[in-house]
């Protein structure tokens, strides 16, 4: 097989299902941010204040805001979010 041809189709389709299982998961990781919808007004005011923060507040804020996308990301995962 060249460069060129790319996966087989039995592959590509498997490459598919896989990228469609774990989507939902990696929009839960990724889909929360400063400019996302899915921010809560908490979470878009740490993103707002963080440049005005000291640098431990600043770390605070940021375990914070990951801590939020864990929890998101279980309710996600458990199907009550």
């Amino acid at each position: 097989m060249s460069e060129r041809e790319g996966l087989p189709e039995g592959e590509l389709a498997a490459v598919m299902a896989d990228v469609e299982r774990v989507a939902p998961l990696l929009r839960a990781m990724t889909g929360r941010g400063e400019g996302s919808e899915d921010a809560t007004h908490s979470e878009v005011l740490l993103y707002a204040l963080k440049p005005y923060l000291s640098p431990t507040r600043r770390e605070a804020a940021d375990y914070l805001l990951r801590l939020w996308r864990l929890g998101a990301l279980i309710r996600n995962m458990t199907g009550e979010g």
